[in-house]
């Protein structure tokens, strides 16, 4: 089993010891039941620095460690990152978020289409933050070495207007529709537009084409809502060489 690892907050580090609070104190002594002797990576990304510790005491509202261990390990950017413009989903939100994070995505933006749920602003303002929340929990699983922002709710339009000059791919059948293998540019970055359950409607189209955007398919198999984004995602990763180093090798 490898080593737990965690992202920790600028304040958490003092002088040879790592403090954690908060959610991640509790989750450590709570469902995790870390014990004192026992190791733990976290990563502060504030000074790109891999600590490895053993704990010296573990309670619901503080953790603490040694550091036994420190590697410097700057952030690992993406030579061509990808923004996630994801339709609001009515359900399944969150699964989309953390796998989108484990695949290497740089940004998401949850945008309203023509077919999305729409729900009041503070109800919105909630979501986001649960779902920076998740985000943050799978870079700590996937051992990134920085959190993607989840920008707050906005529609498609106001989403495309930050993109330029990237590249826009949207996944939509259209009759310009090419493979997403093959529409991927060779360099820059890239703006990735998933619709919601029911696909994106024709105003929503209309707008990605004013907008320059290429239109590509996932391949001939119906899928649900929340597959669409992590595949999409996986097939980009292949084309931009996402895939050809192995991850570093965990600990046990």
């Amino acid at each position: 089993m490898a080593l737990a690892r965690l992202l920790i907050p600028p304040d958490a580090l003092e002088q040879n010891q790592i403090n954690i609070r908060g959610r991640d104190a509790l989750h450590l002594a709570g469902p995790l039941r870390m014990r004192p002797g026992q190791k733990l990576h976290v990563y502060a990304s504030h000074t790109g620095t891999d600590y490895l510790i053993c704990l010296t005491a573990v309670a619901p509202d503080l953790v603490q460690g040694d550091i036994e261990e420190e590697t410097a390990k700057p952030d690992q950017l993406d030579p061509q990152p990808v923004v996630l413009l994801q339709a609001i989903l009515h359900s399944d939100m969150e699964l989309t978020v953390a796998a989108a994070t484990e695949l290497g995505v740089e940004e998401i933006i949850p945008v309203l289409t023509g077919r999305s749920l729409t729900s009041a602003t503070e109800k919105r303002h909630k979501q986001v933050t649960r779902w920076q929340k998740t985000a943050a929990d799978a870079a700590a699983t996937s051992w990134r070495t920085h959190i993607p922002v989840i920008l707050p709710v906005m529609t498609l339009e106001e989403a495309l207007k930050r993109q330029s000059p990237t590249s826009i791919i949207a996944c939509h059948v259209h009759p310009a529709t090419r493979p997403l293998t093959e529409t991927v540019p060779a360099s820059g970055a890239i703006s990735l537009v998933i619709g919601p359950e029911g696909g994106l409607a024709p105003p929503d189209v209309a707008l990605l084409e004013k907008y320059g955007a290429a239109f590509s398919h996932l391949g001939n198999r119906p899928m649900r809502a929340r597959v669409a984004a992590p595949l999409a995602l996986a097939l980009v990763r292949q084309v931009t060489g996402g895939w050809k180093e192995a991850p570093e090798e965990l600990e046990d």
